[in-house]
């Protein structure tokens, strides 16, 4: 008999109880720990904001996290500024934008993602397409060479299915969604869709804005907010995960996992091709475990994304990037990082900065911070997007790039020590 998988979606519920993974382990927790005082605090959250899958940090057992986003011992991946085409997806929960998924852009204006992000997944009652009526109002996505743009429409698949099965298995059909921008986002290609699927064993890097840690940043767990890339293997799916068009990845120590904040992110392939959109995962995302995409390659997923975002060539190119100090940095003792920047070509016409950091609110739960993350830069006039909640965790700049080709930024945060990243984009014209 096969085992039960114990396969929860990305809002973190054990397929077999219909409870969040880590529920019953809140009075288990010790208050002293940063966990169990978050554990506390959030023990009565609805579930539906958390939008991915279940978070359990270390706990002194001394065995890796290992999270989607995680950069494991045994494995490689980086924090990274590299990949333009991956989105932070935040919404408003109790008057905060926070993060809440990742997505990837497929067409200048259009974004593909996980549709559980805005349906949820269903426990006894299946979730549908047509029980999901998104407000797009609570939604944004940030890019980091971009900036933050607001979402004009959000499109469910209609095959949309998410349901508990009766043996403890979970069928999941077409966990897809698009999100229409208000506006391009300008200079970006947008991913092209891979036309087959990897096969097992097969190598995958995956994408997203989740909880992270590893590498740089050792044993230390961040709150979405950071873009990490890391190695994946496809592989054979369980037997109780049932599904069209399922594509899994390997569980071992130095696989990568989904966590809290990545639903929606992307599998690129050795060809920079979108092979698969993150779903779910078979366990609790510190222990290791299979992960369950979408395959993107699909008939079903290509003709989605061809029928509302046929357009695939960037628009407005940003011509040239810099990356002060690499893809990382963190904030010194007096909550400060400073960054000079040379050599800019005046010929371009507009600079963004942009820079981002983790949620410091537990998905929305705890007031935002007092200062939140800032940015200045020497001598230049700030235009920022308008409209909607401007996120804690992030901070943008856009202005009349220097003649003198040089830049003084200053980023201010909430926590000593926290991470950022930042990155510098010139264009030829300055966005109207």
């Amino acid at each position: 008999m096969p085992r039960k998988p114990d396969l929860h979606g990305c809002f973190g519920r054990d397929l077999n109880t219909g409870l969040p993974h880590w529920w019953e382990r809140v009075s288990a927790t010790p208050s002293s720990t940063w966990f169990g005082k978050w554990a506390a605090s959030i023990k009565g959250f609805t579930l539906s904001l958390l939008l991915a899958c279940a978070f359990v940090p270390l706990q002194g057992s001394g065995a890796p996290l290992n999270p989607f986003q995680y950069i494991p011992p045994g494995g490689t991946g980086q924090l990274t500024t590299g990949n333009p085409a991956v989105a932070m997806l935040l919404r408003t929960v109790d008057g905060k934008a926070v993060p809440a998924c990742t997505g990837t852009l497929v067409s200048p204006r259009t974004i593909l993602t996980a549709a559980h992000c805005f349906c949820g997944e269903g426990q006894g009652t299946p979730r549908t397409a047509g029980s999901c009526e998104p407000d797009r109002t609570l939604w944004q996505v940030v890019f980091q060479r971009a900036g933050r743009l607001m979402a004009d429409s959000i499109m469910i698949h209609p095959a949309y299915m998410w349901r508990k099965d009766s043996d403890g298995g979970v069928t999941i059909e077409a966990d897809l969604a698009l999100v229409q921008l208000q506006e391009v986002a300008r200079g970006i290609q947008p991913v092209r869709i891979a036309t087959s699927a990897p096969k097992p064993g097969a190598a995958m890097h995956m994408a997203g804005f989740g909880f992270s840690g590893g590498g740089p940043l050792g044993r230390q767990v961040v709150s979405p907010g950071l873009l990490v890339v890391v190695d994946s293997t496809a592989a054979a799916c369980p037997d109780l995960v049932r599904g069209t068009g399922l594509l899994c990845r390997a569980a071992s120590a130095s696989a990568s996992r989904n966590c809290l904040g990545d639903s929606g992110g992307p599998g690129i392939n050795g060809q920079s091709e979108l092979v698969s959109v993150a779903s779910a995962a078979s366990s609790d995302c510190p222990k290791p475990g299979i992960a369950v995409d979408m395959d993107a390659s699909t008939q079903r997923v290509r003709d989605f994304v061809a029928q509302h975002a046929p357009e695939t060539t960037a628009r407005d190119g940003a011509l040239a990037v810099v990356v002060p100090n690499g893809a990382y940095s963190k904030l010194a003792p007096d909550r400060t990082a400073r960054f000079d920047v040379t050599g800019l070509d005046a010929a371009y016409a507009e600079s963004l900065v942009m820079v981002n950091g983790p949620d410091h609110t537990n998905g929305g739960e705890q007031s935002a911070p007092d200062k939140p993350l800032t940015l200045t830069v020497e001598g230049a006039t700030c235009d920022a997007t308008s409209g909607g909640l401007v996120p804690a965790n992030v901070a943008e700049c856009r202005f009349d790039t220097p003649k003198d080709g040089r830049l003084s930024i200053l980023v201010s945060g909430p926590v000593k020590d926290d991470p950022i990243q930042v990155s510098v984009t010139l264009r030829r014209a300055r966005m109207q």
